[in-house]
């Protein structure tokens, strides 16, 4: 993935976050209307500025885990038409991905709560 493709990618990231993380923080604040649009566009100025940052602490994770080889594969993948609809299609998959990962969570948090008071009660578990 190309630079701009990366920082392209990296933003539409932010920008699907930045409801979940004004709600939040409104949620915990007991903010206003008014209040939450001023830490919505602090908190997008922010993260903008300092995508660079994101961008090189992700390029080092990237090079830990993938080859050179691997790096240009999937650059050569993200030219392709293909990549491109892939790029395009981020924003929507992480928004609509969170949605589901908090369905999921939701869901099954009753079945693992239930689980660990059944075995915090049996021997070996860690019953306070």
């Amino acid at each position: 993935m190309s630079a701009a493709h990366m920082n392209e990618a990296m933003t539409d990231m932010v920008s699907a976050m930045i409801p979940r993380l004004v709600h939040a923080i409104g949620q915990a604040q007991g903010l206003t209307t008014t209040q939450s649009a001023l830490v919505s566009r602090v908190v997008r100025e922010e993260m903008i500025a300092d995508m660079p940052q994101l961008l090189d602490m992700m390029a080092q994770l990237y090079a830990m885990h993938l080859s050179a080889e691997d790096l240009n594969a999937a650059a050569d993948f993200y030219e392709t038409e293909a990549g491109r609809h892939f790029i395009a299609a981020q924003p929507q998959l992480t928004t609509e991905g969170q949605a589901i990962a908090d369905a999921w969570s939701r869901q099954m948090l009753p079945r693992v709560a239930a689980r660990i008071e059944a075995e915090s009660r049996t021997p070996g578990g860690s019953n306070p």
